[in-house]
């Protein structure tokens, strides 16, 4: 997942999108992927996340458009 294209879809706000360039995970090491469903991880964003956030990996391969 590190290096993936992610977008950030926010409650009332535009959907965002940026590259994953550090995984961390609980113990603060880091990882290159999250390969278990519902997997606790850390992932470096440069604002603070509303509450009811989502990650989401794009539909194509390629990002960004």
């Amino acid at each position: 997942m590190r290096g993936d294209w992610i977008e950030l879809v926010a409650p009332g706000r535009e959907t965002r999108r940026f590259q994953a360039e550090r995984l961390l995970d609980l113990d603060m090491n880091e990882i290159d992927k999250a390969p278990h469903p519902q997997m606790y991880f850390y992932l470096p964003w440069p604002e603070p996340v509303k509450p009811g956030s989502f990650l989401r990996r794009p539909a194509s391969d390629g990002y960004p458009v």
